[in-house]
């Protein structure tokens, strides 16, 4: 069974009138200016700036970015060295430049940083261990790998994950070391071996 109710008005509970009718079919709207208006979003920041769109609320996950080496890059043996990612399958805010990430204006927070590297030394059981590492401004702040010395290997994949609160102009790179009883090591390439990913965290 149907039914209906029927009112000239609907308030809060503080009596504040937020809808009301003429009982002919117009309609007083009483609701905030924020939330007026909307064409198939609402606001979000609610007594704030009205933004219609998470990204204007600033929750997007930007500045980020992804790369990859595309070849594989030959290092000095049982040396710490700087990767040199060629490739980018995204970058947000152009902030990788020069084998580096760095903080745009406006950007600092928190930052999710994830390396994955493939280190090899080409021939089974020359690799003594081998290592990659996460520097910010110059320095190793994360680093994660594998010690063969007992019973040398040859490949080894390494990932290193860290959360970062980073200030603007601060800088995230990517470094590799790995002790080849051989004396030719490498990382290899491809988007599926060696990648370099950051993100800001919302």
């Amino acid at each position: 069974m149907a039914s209906t109710i029927q009112v000239d008005k609907i308030q809060d509970t503080g009596g504040n009138t937020m809808v009301s009718s003429n009982s002919t079919g117009t309609f007083t709207n009483s609701l905030p200016a924020n939330l007026t208006g909307a064409t198939g979003t609402l606001a979000i920041a609610q007594g704030g700036t009205g933004a219609a769109t998470f990204a204007a609320a600033g929750l997007a996950n930007t500045p980020n970015c992804l790369v990859y080496l595309s070849g594989n890059q030959t290092i000095t043996d049982d040396t710490i060295t700087k990767i040199t990612f060629d490739t980018e399958v995204y970058d947000s805010d152009s902030a990788f430049a020069s084998n580096k990430f760095t903080v745009p204006a406006g950007k600092a927070g928190k930052y999710a940083i994830f390396l994955n590297l493939s280190l090899d030394t080409g021939a089974d059981s020359n690799m003594n261990y081998a290592y990659g590492y996460i520097y910010k401004n110059g320095s190793n702040i994360r680093s994660a790998g594998i010690d063969f010395r007992a019973n040398p290997g040859r490949r080894n994949f390494v990932s290193v994950f860290s959360v970062e609160d980073l200030a603007v102009s601060d800088y995230i790179e990517a470094y590799a070391i790995i002790d080849d009883t051989s004396g030719s090591p490498l990382v290899s390439g491809g988007s599926a071996n060696s990648l370099f990913m950051i993100y800001k965290l919302i």
